[in-house]
């Protein structure tokens, strides 16, 4: 009796892991350093990130949801002084997640593709168009069960891109 009560006590256990909520959407945001290192950009209080998507597939064990990545990336734009609300802004920013990438190794690296478009809010037109491709390495140290690093690297590979995305808008 005992057996069968703990092995179904490690059955729910793996089906938790397996099948977990999306994390949050601050687990998202870049690392609070960046935005000392950012410089004052021509975008300052000009963009307003409208839309996030997710490639169906790529997020298989439901890590991540599109709402809570469009709301860290709007919060990341908020700290780096670039977010405007939708009805004051000059630019849309949206943002596609076109692959996931888990190259082999020792410890946990995932590299996030994300293709940010951005478009002048009264012509429509195109301004602005990148794909990024950028690592996050959790370690074993860092995090030893593999379902909690697992999903701590992919949300950290959405800040890691969305830094980098920030960098590089800082610098126009």
């Amino acid at each position: 009796m005992l057996q069968t009560i703990s092995l179904f006590c490690a059955l729910l256990m793996l089906a938790g892991c397996v099948t977990g909520a999306p994390y949050e959407w601050y687990s998202m945001l870049p690392k609070e350093d960046l935005y000392q290192r950012l410089k004052p950009s021509s975008y300052k209080g000009k963009i307003h990130a409208e839309k996030v998507t997710l490639t169906p597939g790529e997020d298989r064990d439901n890590i991540l949801s599109e709402p809570a990545a469009l709301r860290a990336l709007n919060m990341a734009l908020k700290e780096a002084g670039l977010y405007a609300d939708k009805d004051k802004a000059t630019y849309y920013l949206n943002a596609h997640l076109v692959k996931l990438e888990f190259p082999p190794g020792i410890h946990t690296t995932i590299l996030s593709n994300i293709t940010y478009t951005m478009r002048n809010a009264k012509t429509n037109k195109r301004v602005f168009q990148e794909t990024v491709r950028v690592p996050c390495t959790v370690t074993y140290r860092e995090q030893p069960d593999f379902m909690l690093r697992y999903g701590k690297t992919m949300t950290c590979s959405m800040g890691e891109n969305y830094a980098h995305l920030l960098t590089v808008l800082s610098r126009k």
